[in-house]
């Protein structure tokens, strides 16, 4: 009897990865991203939900749209977290909190 290999934390989270970023979900990511960098370019505080305004919800994977904002941040497009939150106004979220994002030009 031969013994599984084991996967490290790395390697299950980039399989996770690969399944969670299909052509579809690439497809929203993509349309978001352009609509996160209008929102930033206006100026105005913008929350994830303003993006679902436009784009939608992603499709099938809704967890793919939980860190969009962060990762977009980290990754160097044009916004920054304006250290506030507010209650979301989606069914689903129950009113939880949100972050609340800006352009980086109207952060200083």
């Amino acid at each position: 009897m031969e013994q599984p290999t084991l996967f490290t934390g790395r390697e299950l989270g980039a399989k996770g990865q690969t399944k969670v970023l299909d052509k579809e979900v690439q497809a929203w990511k993509t349309l978001a991203e352009i609509r996160v960098r209008r929102l930033a370019s206006s100026g105005l505080p913008f929350t994830i939900e303003d993006v679902y305004d436009t784009v939608g919800r992603p499709p099938r994977h809704f967890n793919s749209a939980g860190a969009l904002l962060g990762s977009l941040a980290r990754s160097g497009a044009p916004i920054v977290w304006s250290g506030m939150v507010r209650p979301a106004t989606t069914p689903s979220r129950h009113g939880g909190l949100i972050r609340v994002w800006i352009g980086k030009e109207s952060a200083r």
